[in-house]
């Protein structure tokens, strides 16, 4: 019996070399120079959101459960994913509240100051390539 055939062979079997991996993971991320995935559940329907002299859009938010097994503690993280164009129309009618969704695009950061307790807060927005729901 081969070593591969036991499922103990290398990661990347098509790969003959590390350096090939390396080159293919440049060309999937050259689109942006920073990609982000985020994967979580959806805290409520996606909705459309129109600005004035644009096209509108599609956000749907994301709550992203962290668990930390020393401290047994859970941190959430909420995301605001963005999907324009036609895509934005499918996720409009398929993305609901409590489905696991996924997201790949460019993250961009907002800093902001509260103005419940004014303190200064932060935000992340994900611009969708990409994005998938895992029901």
């Amino acid at each position: 019996m081969s070593r591969t055939s036991r499922g103990t062979g290398p990661a990347y079997p098509g790969l003959k070399k590390p350096e090939t991996f390396f080159i293919l993971f440049f060309i999937f991320s050259s689109m942006y120079m920073h990609q982000i995935i985020v994967l979580g559940r959806a805290t409520k329907d996606a909705e459309v959101i129109a600005k004035k002299k644009k096209n509108p859009f599609v956000k749907v938010t994301l709550a992203v459960n962290e668990y930390n097994a020393t401290t047994k503690e859970e941190k959430v993280y909420f995301y605001d994913v963005l999907i324009f164009g036609k895509t934005g129309d499918k996720a409009l009618e398929s993305v609901k509240k409590g489905d696991v969704f996924m997201a790949m695009g460019k993250p961009e950061a907002d800093a902001y100051i509260s103005s419940k307790d004014n303190e200064a807060k932060a935000s992340v927005t994900v611009l969708a390539d990409s994005w998938r729901v895992l029901k």
